[in-house]
């Protein structure tokens, strides 16, 4: 396997840290996406590799990149628009074990007051084009 490092896309921004590792979050300009399962066709075929990935809630060394999982493309949600149409993400299912994290999120959809569990997901910009 290859070995690479990484700092993840924070998708989220962080607004305040507050004692007992409680961490408030709040949106920020980026697009929304609509995601979609997605099926390896080996054209090449994904190779598993080895990152250190660090975020907001601290660093994990030697995580796994298993196999792609799923193609976001931004979408226009009640006719907000797209900020930019071009960039998407791509999912990879990962193996970690980050200790639990409280969060409370805060978007158009409401507010929640969230525990973390281990990472399951590394989403990294990408390009897309559909091919025939």
């Amino acid at each position: 396997m290859q070995r690479t490092t990484i700092s993840a896309l924070l998708v989220l921004g962080l607004a305040a840290a507050a004692p007992a590792a409680t961490i408030t979050v709040t949106t920020s300009l980026l697009d929304h996406y609509q995601c979609y399962n997605v099926r390896d066709l080996m054209q090449p075929k994904f190779t598993k590799l080895t990152v250190d990935l660090t975020d907001q809630f601290g660093t994990e060394n030697g995580l796994q990149v298993i196999a792609p999982a799923f193609l976001c493309n931004p979408v226009d949600v009640n006719g907000q628009g797209i900020q930019d149409s071009v960039d998407h993400l791509m999912c990879y299912t990962i193996r970690g074990a980050k200790d639990p994290v409280t969060v409370q999120t805060n978007n158009e959809l409401g507010q929640l007051r969230l525990q973390t569990k281990a990472a399951n997901l590394l989403c990294t910009p990408a390009s897309k084009t559909v091919v025939p």
